[in-house]
């Protein structure tokens, strides 16, 4: 079970780790607006995640996003606990790619799949400057098809929730 954490204490610390990972993105330097609509459109996100009809998500993980700090270590610890804490509850399907696995399909970029229960499914691929909405079919098929080779080069649902935790405790422990 995931350690208790004081109430408010998540948070803040997503307060604290939005803006920095905000100033970090492809964009350059963020102008204070856009930062705002940033960090209020990530927080209206996150809100699906606390309702009764919480969805279960999967997310493939490099290790290298559990390594980055992102923010303070300390903040890098709490998110990395909230994550594991998810996982634990069944609501994230986290797969990790450990380093040792080197290079995998899906090194180029961020990507998303999505199904309906109407309508074909669609591939979002996001990558630096870039964003496409992939909906021709032999396009999604090869997405799926990274997704399926890299997730096969994952670990376990229970060593990803370990290496999460680990990072998140090498954060806690690392100077700031």
């Amino acid at each position: 079970m995931a350690r208790p954490a004081a109430r408010g204490a998540p948070r803040q610390a997503a307060g604290r780790w939005r803006p920095a990972a905000a100033r970090a993105g492809e964009w350059g330097p963020v102008p204070y607006p856009a930062l705002e609509e940033f960090i209020v459109n990530r927080t209206k996100r996150r809100r699906m995640f606390e309702g009764p009809r919480q969805p279960v998500v999967w997310t493939l993980l490099d290790e290298s996003a559990l390594r980055r700090r992102i923010g303070s270590s300390e903040v890098m610890a709490t998110q990395l606990h909230k994550i594991a804490g998810m996982a634990e509850a069944g609501r994230l399907r986290l797969p990790v790619l450990p380093h040792r696995v080197g290079a995998h399909a899906l090194l180029q970029g961020d990507l998303t799949l999505m199904s309906f229960e109407d309508s074909a499914p669609v591939a979002y691929v996001k990558g630096f400057s870039t964003d496409n909405l992939m909906d021709d079919p032999p396009l999604v098929k090869a997405s799926q098809t990274a997704y399926a080779l890299a997730l096969s080069d994952a670990l376990s649902q229970q060593e990803s929730r370990a290496l999460v935790r680990a990072a998140a405790e090498d954060h806690a422990h690392a100077e700031q």
